[in-house]
């Protein structure tokens, strides 16, 4: 199994109202734009951007099983798919004008390596990832969720970004079932369960 939205699958089909959230906010930074989506999974957030003003969509994805189901599910010809690690794109010769990559960071063994990167072959990013702050943790003090190599805390996430963009905005997600549900449960105070941060750099 993997933590990916499959729509051969519905095991993680309810977590798509969550997930078209953050693209839906990521459009004001892409219309008529040329972005990059890296970790874009079976693609259905990469569709959503290119047939909602974003002038050209090249995706990426590490898993060749998504990125072929993202190329038969979505064709058009603003739209393109590649399998590739993430964390190599500061090799890329092309540069785009906006990277977005949603709930990936997570998942990465060397997330500065993308962060890096990506403010090499572009000047705008657009990321999300799982509230440190409210990480279940196992008994090694891991991410429960296995699938999970960190999970950042806010302050954490602009260190991470902050020696590579000179502005950061950070939003968070919140006023969905699923993280109300996950506030209520965890007795936390009100905190967002996702992390949203766009990043200029000049």
């Amino acid at each position: 199994m993997v933590e990916r939205l499959s729509l051969s699958d519905n095991t993680l089909l309810s977590s798509y109202g969550d997930h078209i959230q953050r693209y839906r906010f990521a459009e004001r930074f892409c219309v008529g734009r040329r972005v990059l989506d890296a970790g874009c999974g079976i693609g259905y957030g990469s569709h959503h951007l290119a047939i909602n003003g974003a002038r050209s969509v090249h995706a990426l994805d590490i898993s060749p099983e998504a990125i072929s189901q993202a190329s038969q599910l979505f064709v058009r010809s603003n739209l393109s798919f590649q399998q590739a690690d993430v964390q190599e794109v500061g090799q890329f010769t092309e540069t785009y004008d906006a990277v977005v990559n949603f709930e990936n960071l997570e998942h990465l063994t060397d997330p500065k390596k993308f962060v890096s990167g990506t403010a090499k072959i572009s000047k705008t990013l657009i990321t999300s990832t799982p509230n440190g702050d409210l990480t279940v943790l196992d008994a090694s003090g891991n991410p429960a969720n296995r699938f999970h190599v960190k999970e950042f805390t806010a302050d954490e996430l602009v260190g991470l970004l902050s020696p590579h963009f000179s502005k950061i905005d950070l939003y968070g997600q919140w006023l969905t079932h699923a993280g109300r549900l996950r506030q209520i449960k965890r007795s936390f105070p009100w905190k967002p369960t996702t992390l949203i941060a766009v990043c200029f750099r000049n």
